[in-house]
């Protein structure tokens, strides 16, 4: 992976004061290096990477597939397009459209809807739901694939955070913008990509400044969502007063490939009450989450 932009940005910092704590191989480029490694960028004069060459990427429905037939295997139930409409903190009774369920302890994980959720809870606390968008274009030159070693890349600008894929199976170029995206209500956004003129033109705007040859037609787009938390941090947790309900949400965009270990620790606050890891960063109780600022 290659992370991008101009010289001190706090992504790249914090990129390599991470990986010297955990002795994770990297390479620091200057302008120069990153265009003549890879000449389908064009970094300016000023700027420098961090290049990752161990980083990899995750092929998201895969996972799920996996995760799904684990799942399956244990004797998990999934009942799939089930709108929960209740939980009872006291007795560990879920409601939803299709019946109620009753268990020791209870996992309440529901994505942009946690808001809602939550506040059944008595937990006043904003996650608040965005509408992202990314996008697949066809290269103008033969400059990207991944079989040529073009790597995943991350640019942090002055004007925003943008993130990109290399050529994968002949789908394009894929990019999206990363910090900014519209405040939502889940249950009503709109999902149609190309509904409004900035869901191609925002990461079309920032290909065309740094990956020009990439900016091609629009083969395709996608609308989703994040659910922020204020300071962008995850919440993992007991509830404050129900120990027998555990919180997980707020993953703001960058929880997907922590996937397996968020599964872990959760399995383990539902059987053992307690984690070997240091959830203080993710504590319900924080008082960042008093606060909400994008």
């Amino acid at each position: 992976m290659l992370a991008f932009g101009p010289k001190g940005a706090s992504f790249i910092r914090e990129t390599i004061n991470s990986a010297k704590k955990h002795n994770i191989p990297y390479q620091l480029l200057d302008h120069e290096q990153i265009h003549n490694r890879w000449p389908g960028i064009e970094a300016p004069e000023g700027y420098e990477g961090c290049l990752e060459e161990n980083a990899g990427m995750l092929y998201s429905a895969n996972c799920l597939r996996a995760f799904k037939k684990m799942a399956l295997s244990e004797g998990a139930e999934l009942l799939t397009n089930t709108k929960v409409t209740g939980i009872d903190a006291e007795s560990g009774t879920v409601t939803t459209d299709q019946g109620s369920y009753s268990a020791k302890t209870v996992i309440v994980s529901g994505g942009a809807w946690n808001t809602e959720l939550f506040q059944q809870l008595d937990l006043q606390i904003r996650m608040q739901p965005t509408r992202q968008t990314n996008v697949w274009f066809e290269p103008e030159e033969d400059l990207y694939r991944v079989e040529d070693s073009f790597p995943i890349f991350f640019a942090d600008l002055p004007d925003g955070e943008y993130y990109g894929f290399p050529m994968i199976d002949g789908k394009g170029v894929k990019s999206g913008r990363h910090d900014h995206g519209p405040d939502v209500d889940p249950s009503t956004m709109d999902r149609t990509f190309g509904t409004y003129p900035e869901d191609e033109q925002d990461p079309r705007q920032f290909l065309d400044r740094f990956l020009p040859k990439a900016a091609g037609p629009c083969n395709d787009g996608r609308a989703c969502m994040y659910t922020r938390t204020p300071d962008h941090d995850f919440i993992i947790d007991h509830h404050p007063v129900h120990h027998s309900i555990v919180l997980a949400g707020g993953f703001s965009g960058h929880g997907f490939k922590y996937a397996p270990v968020i599964g872990e620790i959760l399995a383990d606050l539902t059987l053992t009450g307690a984690s070997n890891f240091d959830l203080a960063p993710f504590s319900v109780t924080r008082s960042a989450l008093n606060t909400y600022q994008k």
